[in-house]
């Protein structure tokens, strides 16, 4: 079971935005500045445990 943050950021790897536009949404979105050291490690578990896969 993932916690609120993750589903947040699983929720927007869709495939189109960047990581840069997924840190920038959340940004905006939380009020938060400085998410994309979190995002990046997060997204890179996710890749880990192949939750997400990277298409070309």
């Amino acid at each position: 079971r993932l916690n609120s943050s993750a589903g947040a950021i699983l929720s927007r790897c869709d495939g189109v935005r960047t990581l840069t536009d997924i840190v920038t949404d959340l940004e905006r979105t939380y009020s938060v500045a400085g998410l994309a050291g979190d995002v990046t490690a997060f997204v890179a578990l996710a890749l880990d445990k192949h939750w997400l896969e990277l298409r070309e």
